[in-house]
């Protein structure tokens, strides 16, 4: 009824960057992505370094984050100190 594409939805901010204060993209995961990968997700922390394969779903602009759906995702092992990062309500609005 409701479909399984956007069970969980990661904040991404990229290196380099596009933006100071805001997240790059916004990365879908489905519902046997994650129930694959739980452990995995559920210990996920801001600030880790991940790597993924993903499908492009939506463009964004300075308004708007890139809409990724994720087909895999991994930890790099690394991590990386962030700030504060803002959400603009508007910019989810393709997800």
């Amino acid at each position: 009824m409701f479909g399984t594409d956007h069970h969980l939805s990661i904040l991404v901010k990229m290196a380099p960057s596009e933006s100071e204060t805001f997240a790059d993209l916004v990365l879908s995961i489905g519902t046997e992505e994650f129930e694959t990968n739980r452990s995995f997700f559920d210990a996920l922390k801001k600030g880790d370094e991940i790597g993924f394969s993903a499908n492009l779903v939506s463009m964004g602009n300075e308004f708007k984050m890139h809409h990724l759906h994720a087909h895999g995702v991994y930890s790099t092992g690394d991590s990386t100190e962030l700030g504060d990062i803002q959400v603009r309500e508007a910019a989810l609005s393709s997800v």
